[in-house]
Formats: structure tokens, sequence, C-alpha cells
């Protein structure tokens, strides 16, 4: 079926066997394994991607930094940031 993000998620797990699954229609990856030791995967398939993300995870990062930055805009917005060599007034 569909997964938002993995088909498989762990993290710093031991003495793992994924036998005999299909892992199809991710967004990001079918199995996503951190830190994770003795790790076994056998006769799976995995893929294919899905192709139908309206929004990529950038769009949702953008989204949760916008309350972030029109804070830094009210409380700095009359004061200048050096970026890349140029002085920028915050507020334009």
């Amino acid at each position: 079926g569909l997964s938002s993000h993995h088909g498989i998620h762990g993290n710093n797990a031991e003495n793992i066997v994924i036998s005999n699954v299909e892992i199809k229609q991710f967004d990001v990856a079918g199995i996503g394994l951190n830190g994770c030791k003795d790790v076994l995967i056998e006769d799976s398939v995995i893929g294919p991607q899905n192709d139908d993300i309206p929004v990529l995870g950038r769009y949702t990062h953008a989204r949760a930094l916008l309350p972030r930055l029109q804070q830094f805009v009210n409380d700095h917005g009359s004061e200048t940031l050096d970026f890349n060599g140029d002085n920028i007034p915050i507020q334009e």
C-alpha cells in the first residue's frame, strides 16, 4: 500500500530480518535503517517509488520556517544582515 515516507523505518535495532515483502509507492525510501546491526533483507522487492507527489519535503520545511522568519522580521526588521558579502535590510 501507500506510505507517505518509508515502507519500513528503524533506528538502532539489531538482528533484523526482512523477508518476502514487496514495498512500493513510497515517497522517500522503501527501507530506511539508521544505526542498525545484523540486518538481513531477502526475497524482497523494493519499488517503484511513488511518482505522484504533489509537493516535496522542501515545501513542508519552508512552511514550518515561515512563522520563525516572521518572528525574525518582527524582532529585527529595522536591522541589516550580512549575507554573501552584501549588507541587506532584513525587511527587504
